[in-house]
């Protein structure tokens, strides 16, 4: 039996919840609102416990409750694990993002981390160049951006055939290049858009994914994008990747929240998407190396 005090919160949860998830819908009018969205595994797990316990006392509430899980499931559906029965696949390429925070970063972990993996494309953002040259040291190629913006890095066991930056509104440009795999060539666009603080950086950061779209449904080649997006697989800004042929690794597989590292909820705003070439083998969550973000390491059958 629920006291009133603790009724009395669950009927506050329940607006709150209900609040922001309809808010989160009204993503395109302001930033607040678009990070509202990011949650939604969230409030489906902090509504389902307040709808029952209020199931019997206050129903009403408890209606509302259960009428805020069901948008929330159906934008987290597709995310939720469902491949058990899928058919055998021979992953032949390795993927892994990494945005490595500079100042935060224990970097002999990053190394180490990147030992285990063995990533055959690995992409940094937030890299300094110390930790630049000793990655370079483990890859054969590498395409390397370094400030004024931002520094970050490409690195490939194989060979980078050509390569640009497509430059962003906010001057942080997306590495388009194509990379010569034992198994055909591959288009990897790398980004790291501005995270949406405000008006501005938001406008900004919905360009560089518009761009991000626009060259992966151009692409000639097979195609994958990595990098911390600095946005949800829950939001409409996002979707327009997926609306151009590509495929969240996550699909099937969990919600996989990257940030906040320390955090023991997170959100998933670093990502591998492949294009229908591709297929993902497998996904998980790398081990953190004090960055505020998890690496993502993602295994693709050609």
């Amino acid at each position: 039996m629920l006291t009133k005090e603790l009724e009395n919160l669950s009927i506050a949860v329940t607006v709150v919840i209900a609040i922001v998830t309809l808010a989160g819908f009204m993503a395109n009018v302001h930033p607040a609102l678009d990070q509202l969205c990011s949650f939604r595994h969230v409030y489906i797990m902090m509504a389902l416990p307040t709808a029952l316990s209020l199931a019997w006392r206050k129903r009403a509430i408890a209606i509302v409750a259960f009428l805020t899980v069901v948008p929330n499931s159906i934008e987290v559906s597709p995310y939720t694990p469902s491949i058990a029965d899928a058919e055998p696949c021979e992953a032949n390429l390795k993927v892994m993002p990494i945005n490595a925070f500079g100042p935060l970063s224990d970097h002999d972990a990053l190394l180490e981390l990147v030992d285990r993996e063995q990533p055959d494309i690995l992409f940094v953002s937030e890299l300094r160049k110390g930790l630049k040259d000793r990655i370079a040291t483990r890859f054969d190629h590498h395409v390397w951006k370094p400030k004024p913006y931002e520094n970050f890095g490409l690195f490939s066991k194989y060979p980078i055939l050509e390569w640009r930056y497509m430059e962003a509104p906010n001057g942080r440009p997306t590495i388009d290049a194509v990379v010569d795999t034992p198994h055909g060539r591959l288009r990897v666009l790398a980004a790291h858009p501005s995270a949406p603080f405000d008006i501005e950086a938001m406008h900004n950061r919905n360009a560089a994914l518009k761009q991000i779209a626009d060259a992966a449904r151009a692409s000639t080649e097979p195609a994958v994008v990595l990098g911390d997006l600095n946005v949800t697989v829950f939001s409409p800004h996002y979707k327009q990747i997926e609306a151009a042929g590509m495929t969240n690794a996550r699909q099937g597989r969990g919600v996989y929240g990257t940030w906040p590292d320390k955090l023991p909820v997170r959100i998933p705003i670093d990502h591998v998407l492949v294009s229908d070439e591709l297929r993902t083998c497998g996904m998980h969550v790398g081990d953190s190396f004090g960055s505020d973000h998890l690496p993502l390491v993602a295994t693709i059958q050609f």
